[in-house]
């Protein structure tokens, strides 16, 4: 329990210690912020005297430390900007660097920071750890820790190694048991909860506690929550268009990705997967089970035109839904969002999709079929019409299907004529 958990850290510093009420201050504003966030991040203790004897390298040249001396130079006195930052930074994307998106994000919930301001920030990785002094100061930024644990190694209850980024806050909780210096590590993971790690001295263990941090809205819960909503105010809409589709390769990780945003990752673990290509402006990609592919698409497809020979070397095939297959499409509201706390829920499909406002959620329609719910962005929703105006007049054939329709059949049947 966090009460628990942040007596511990309180009896953990000696009351002798220097600026040892500071100190613990510090350890549970750690506390507060990580457990009411998401994504993964280290926040590293340690007393300022040894940060130059502390291993590590900025990864992105010093860029983030010198915006946190501008806005956050002290989580005890600026933790609200440092809060905001550490959000920013914790959200990952398909780069898991900087991009315009993310700094417009942070631009927007900086005060007195414009965006230029953060130019420099652009094309860097959102990685690292945030070294923080006893007395709260941000002593780094973006720092990869560069200490490795020679004795000990953290593992998950099932047995299994932890990952990189816990396996560099045990080293640096090793290391400063080595020195015989008060600290701690903070680590939170990508999926949810959080490890704290501090010294015992250099011939035991580093002591590892966990408590809970937010967690993204499992599917169960977004049904729940949004279900009966979906359906009484979404519209009921088809698909319209069709989409270039190729089977998937087992272990290739598919990111979907709109306007820059990132709002599905997945791998594929069969050999029976099919990757859409979205009839849209972005023409993002996309997994489909081969169940819920040959419920949504016809499944004989047409080889593209000569002008689509890539395509077709990489397997693509022109398929058209299936008639009468129809959705539930409703627009998400701020109010609907209060709903979703860490701006970001499970698709059945394992992935995390991100929600903001204007955002639609998409559900199978009729009811008996309304199993999932998942993000469609509003550029999506365009390849899709009103259930009750007609597929084949909602709009003309496009060059491109034209071409694929008619191609073969013309140079095979038609006159060959000259003016």
């Amino acid at each position: 329990h966090p009460d628990t958990l942040k007596q511990k850290l309180k009896d953990f510093v000696p009351d002798d210690a220097v600026q040892a009420e500071r100190c613990r201050q510090t350890l549970l504003a750690c506390v507060d912020m990580l457990s009411s966030g998401v994504g993964g991040v280290i926040l590293a203790i340690v007393d300022k005297a040894l940060i130059n004897q502390l291993r590590f390298n900025y990864l992105d040249n010093g860029s983030l430390i010198e915006l946190c001396k501008k806005v956050c130079s002290n989580v005890q006195e600026e933790r609200a900007n440092f809060q905001r930052l550490l959000e920013t930074f914790s959200l990952h994307n398909d780069t898991d660097r900087w991009e315009q998106p993310e700094l417009e994000q942070l631009a927007e919930r900086l005060p007195d920071i414009e965006l230029p301001a953060l130019a420099h920030l652009e094309g860097f990785p959102k990685d690292g750890a945030f070294i923080l002094s006893h007395n709260g100061t941000v002593l780094a930024a973006a720092g990869h820790l560069q200490h490795s644990s020679r004795r000990w190694q953290l593992r998950r209850a099932d047995g299994k190694p932890c990952g990189t980024r816990h396996a560099a806050g045990l080293a640096f909780a090793e290391w400063l048991g080595s020195e015989r210096r008060l600290g701690a590590a903070f680590v939170r993971s990508d999926g949810g909860g959080v490890h704290v790690l501090v010294p015992q001295g250099s011939s035991l263990p580093p002591v590892a506690w966990h408590f809970d941090s937010l967690k993204h809205r499992s599917q169960a819960e977004m049904m729940e929550l949004f279900k009966e909503r979906i359906m009484q105010h979404g519209r009921r809409m088809h698909k319209g268009q069709p989409g270039m589709i190729r089977p998937g390769l087992r272990g290739e990780q598919i990111i979907t990705c709109v306007n820059g945003r990132v709002t599905s990752k997945f791998t594929i673990s069969d050999d029976t997967s099919m990757v859409i290509r979205a009839p849209t402006a972005n023409q993002e990609l996309y997994v489909l089970s081969r169940e819920k592919f040959e419920a949504n698409w016809e499944l004989e497809g047409i080889l593209p035109s000569e002008n689509g020979g890539n395509d077709a070397s990489k397997g693509f095939r022109l398929h058209h839904p299936k008639p009468g297959n129809q959705k539930f499409i409703y627009k998400c509201t701020a109010d609907d969002l209060k709903l979703v706390p860490t701006g970001g829920f499970e698709a059945a499909w394992g992935a995390v999709q991100p929600l903001r406002e204007g955002d639609f959620l998409a559900m199978p329609a009729p009811k008996e079929r309304a199993t999932e719910v998942y993000l469609m962005d509003p550029d999506c929703v365009s390849s899709y019409a009103e259930e009750n105006v007609c597929q084949e007049v909602m709009r003309h054939r496009s060059q491109q299907e034209m071409l694929d329709l008619f191609k073969d059949k013309i140079m095979k049947h038609g006159q060959l004529m000259r003016r």
